[in-house]
């Protein structure tokens, strides 16, 4: 991320010339009337400027320097800036500097911090059905930057974790950028179970017939009724009487058949002069009922 380095503000104080400087997170005090503005990012073996910059020009020190780069002496008591080069090194990452100078009072040092960085690439792969969106989205990222990974599957899919530059399963998950990154989703298909209930007596096939199905998955269920029962209707994840049904996996399914036992009638007509007894006696049947029939003439009739 780039940051704007406010310029000072020239106040005059008296004989004085006051340099106002704001404190921000490019520059570092150096004992009170001497600020040190340096950048916050720069390319591995790059030449990069450290400026020392006096807040109350007239007024101590005379030099500064950066421990093991060298010293910069301000050539008048008028000059209100002092810049030393530094070469950067090649390896990416922070580097810590030693500022110090002299006043009559003594030694003063303040150490600053800049990032050796380069532009990465983060690549991101996907193994199943999904997607993954970063934040912020670039193209490139510079070292220490901090990106969110945010996996999102498709209908009929789970994210199962991550690999390469990230581990685990934790969803989103945060990479910091060190170099150039691969990081790999991975979605698994999911597996729905289909229950198919039976009440009263029949039974019910499916096509296909498999222990799981997957996400879309379009099954035919056939109802069929024993003897003496008569299908009724679906309840559950099916609703209706149709005959086959198809039903569409989007999840785990149950499913009921009903059947209902049927009931018959049995009618006895008389020719002549006589009655017929039934046992039992009943207005209705079922499936398998045996009935005695006994048949009495009247007199002067036979059977």
């Amino acid at each position: 991320m780039k940051r704007t380095l406010l310029l000072p503000l020239l106040i005059m104080v008296g004989a004085a010339v006051v340099f106002s400087l704001p404190a921000t997170a490019g520059s570092v005090n150096l004992g009170g009337n001497l600020m040190i503005i340096h950048p916050d990012r720069v390319t591995p073996g790059s030449q990069f400027s450290v400026t020392g910059e006096k807040i109350v020009l007239g007024s101590p020190p005379t030099w500064w320097g950066v421990e093991g780069h060298g010293n910069c002496i301000f050539p008048s008591p008028s000059t209100s800036r002092c810049s030393i080069n530094i070469v950067a090194p090649e390896t990416v990452g922070p580097v810590t500097y030693t500022a110090r100078t002299v006043y009559p009072s003594g030694v003063v040092r303040s150490v600053f911090t800049v990032t050796v960085s380069g532009e990465y690439t983060l690549t991101v792969n996907v193994v199943g059905s999904g997607s993954v969106t970063r934040e912020p989205s670039q193209a490139t990222y510079h070292y220490g930057d901090v990106v969110t990974l945010t996996a999102t599957p498709d209908p009929g899919w789970s994210f199962a974790g991550w690999s390469g530059g990230v581990s685990g399963s934790a969803n989103p998950v945060t990479l910091t950028v060190t170099g150039d990154k691969v990081v790999t989703a991975t979605f698994t298909e999911d597996e729905y179970t289909l229950t198919v209930n039976v009440v009263g007596s029949g039974s019910v096939t499916r096509e296909p017939s498999q222990a799981t199905y997957r996400y879309g998955d379009v099954v035919t269920l056939t109802a069929s009724a024993d003897f003496g029962w008569s299908f009724s209707g679906w309840s559950g994840d099916l609703s209706g009487s149709v005959n086959p049904r198809a039903l569409t996996m989007n999840g785990d399914k149950v499913v009921t058949a009903t059947f209902t036992e049927d009931e018959y009638t049995l009618t006895v007509n008389v020719v002549g002069s006589g009655s017929v007894t039934r046992e039992p006696s009943q207005a209705t049947y079922r499936y398998g009922d045996v009935v005695t029939l006994t048949a009495s003439a009247d007199f002067g009739w036979s059977f």
